[in-house]
């Protein structure tokens, strides 16, 4: 019991100290030699708190992750007194570096995430995000863009299965805002923060979720930019955008808005093996924006052709895609008789739906009844009727295509049970990740889902 006492003491203390600092109230204000002085004295205090550690193994963790997080706040307050533009001094990449490196490796263990945290390393970091931008904008020198990376890595480490770090960060002053600029001003920096937004993202609350909103036009943005030059960038921003579509209206609007990223991800709906996790991201995406499709007659010129490909991939070995598929397909069918009639008229479609309607699962088995009770409603009764017919497009049965829709197998999908039609209505198989590619010694952590 004096153990867990003290150890309960050690990490109030080491939070009381580190936020005397004041990191975001004194964020425009430069540093003074006072201030290096006070910050010298904190991180001997926390050093002296922690010695009084009776945990062993958690003192020697804090001990060995202490000299790194100190380092990122000397170089915050470093780059507080420098002017905008400027060039920093040679030993600031390197020292900074060393230690953004560090804290990236050691944050695939829990442990050391829970100090680091205790440590004030997600503040600190979030802060230095603020201030490199700030100060240095977008340059063209690869160090800085190497800075940025190690800090969203370590961001997505430490915010990992950690609601309080994640909503810390979405709060944090000015720190989404600098997510917002590098998504649309350095595309080679997307990947690595669209990983972060999908952490952050994941379980979000109505207020994290409002401050999350401005990165779905972004990402949105970046993800047409990306495509048929950097496939695995597009895939982190659709996951990410996969749980920012579910949030709001807002989203679903930017989302489809966004000039050729509706075509973007028709073009991706594939039933080839190798896109498999790309088309699960975009048939999630799909799944909740096409109940903005089906209500706005903005995109009434795509909706033919997603059909069409939304019925093709009824017949995905994947259970995630084929249930993002019926929600999205029940969805976009709801108040249109046209796209109703295109359907009926596949017989390939209508054949797989009938195979789909004796499946073992549960949720599969009520999305098909979504999906085929639009289908037997009568015609006529939709305000979007006369604009929908008048629209015109091919059968979306090609006497061309051989191709048989074969029941399919039982290979699970990556995930658990997918929802569909209705978002709430079943677990959804979407998580936040960490990091899964490194620049630098080659270093790659394990896959966690």
């Amino acid at each position: 019991l004096i153990s867990s006492f003290k150890v309960v003491d050690v990490e109030l203390s080491v939070v009381n100290l580190l936020s005397s600092l004041r990191l975001e109230e004194v964020r425009h204000r430069r540093t003074s030699d006072e201030d290096d002085e006070l910050l010298r004295i904190t991180h001997q205090r926390i050093h002296a708190v922690i010695m009084q550690d009776q945990d062993d193994t958690r003192r020697r963790r804090m001990r060995r992750a202490l000299p790194p997080s100190n380092c990122v706040r000397e170089q915050i307050f470093y780059l507080r007194r420098l002017p905008h533009n400027s060039v920093p001094a040679p030993s600031y990449y390197p020292r900074l570096f060393s230690a953004l490196d560090c804290i990236v490796k050691e944050s695939f263990d829990e442990e050391y995430r829970k100090v680091a945290i205790v440590l004030g390393l997600v503040e600190s970091l979030a802060e230095l995000l603020v201030l490199e931008l700030t100060v240095f904008e977008f340059p063209s020198r690869n160090e800085h863009r190497s800075l940025r990376k190690l800090i969203a890595n370590a961001l997505t480490n430490l915010t990992y299965g950690h609601a309080a770090s994640k909503r810390r960060l979405c709060f944090y002053s000015g720190f989404i805002p600098s997510v917002v600029r590098i998504l649309n001003e350095a595309r080679n920096l997307a990947q690595v923060y669209a990983g972060l937004v999908r952490n952050l993202s994941w379980m979000a609350d109505g207020k994290m979720s409002e401050v999350l909103s401005p990165t779905a036009k972004a990402l949105s943005r970046a993800a047409v930019a990306a495509h048929n030059e950097f496939l695995g960038c597009v895939r982190a921003i659709l996951s990410a955008l996969w749980n920012l579509a579910s949030h709001s209206e807002r989203n679903k609007r930017a989302i489809c808005d966004e000039p050729g990223f509706l075509a973007l991800l028709i073009s991706l709906l594939s039933n080839d093996a190798r896109m498999t996790a790309v088309v699960e991201s975009a048939s999630g995406i799909l799944k909740y924006v096409s109940q903005y499709l089906s209500t706005n007659s903005s995109h009434l010129s795509a909706r033919p052709e997603l059909a069409a490909r939304l019925v093709q991939l009824l017949s995905s070995a994947s259970f995630t895609i084929v249930a993002n598929t019926l929600g999205a397909l029940a969805n976009l069918i709801a108040k249109d008789p046209h796209l109703q009639s295109l359907v009926r008229h596949d017989v390939m479609g209508m054949n797989q739906l009938n195979v789909l309607r004796n499946s073992a699962r549960e949720d599969i088995r009520a999305a098909v009844k979504a999906v085929l009770n639009h289908l037997n409603q009568p015609v006529g009764y939709t305000r979007y009727a006369e604009m929908s017919t008048s629209m015109g497009c091919e059968s979306m049965c090609s006497p061309r295509d051989s191709r048989l829709l074969a029941v399919r197998g039982v290979r699970m999908s990556p995930g658990a049970a997918m929802g569909c039609y209705t978002p709430q209505s079943y677990p959804d198989h979407r998580s936040n990740s960490l990091p899964r590619h490194f620049t630098r010694g080659g270093f790659a952590g394990p896959t966690h889902k």
